[in-house]
């Protein structure tokens, strides 16, 4: 019974293994992102100021929610997920080569952990977002009842 859950068509098993492997990245680089942002952020400022980042991590969510509505229809779910991704990385690099090392204190230095913290909560949410509403238009529902298990298994 459980072999039939694992059992790739052989059409199916490159599209399914990369999925796999997306998935893997992407969750594996999102702890470690996560874990160091919840670093560099309670080390500077104090934990009361988390709620105020979530509020922000919610709010910038639903603006950019409603901006995406708006270019669905125009814009293919492949294209969102590549571009989506290719901005978490570029945005992520920047953050690393513009946080400022040598000042821990300084209102330049407290708005870039802001930024960060704010940055990592939204971007992770929407690459997840468009990965599987790529994978949803890519397979039948007869597909994704055997591939799913093995692709969400790269989350874990």
């Amino acid at each position: 019974m459980l072999g039939s859950y694992f059992t790739l068509r052989p059409n199916e098993r490159r599209p399914a293994l990369l999925a796999f492997g997306f998935l893997t990245v992407l969750i594996a680089s999102h702890a470690l992102l996560e874990t160091a942002r919840d670093a560099l952020f309670l080390a500077r400022l104090p934990a009361r100021q988390l709620p105020f980042v979530y509020l922000a991590i919610a709010g910038a969510s639903l603006v950019i929610a409603r901006l995406e509505s708006k270019f669905r229809r125009w814009v293919p779910q492949r294209f969102a997920l590549v571009t989506w991704t290719s901005l978490a990385a570029a945005g992520t690099a920047a953050f690393w080569l513009l946080l400022p090392k040598h000042r821990e204190d300084g209102a330049g230095a407290q708005f870039g952990l802001y930024a960060l913290y704010i940055w990592t909560g939204i971007i992770a949410a929407l690459v997840l977002l468009h990965f599987w509403s790529r994978l949803a238009d890519a397979v039948s529902v007869t597909q994704a009842k055997r591939l799913y298990p093995l692709i969400g298994s790269g989350s874990v």
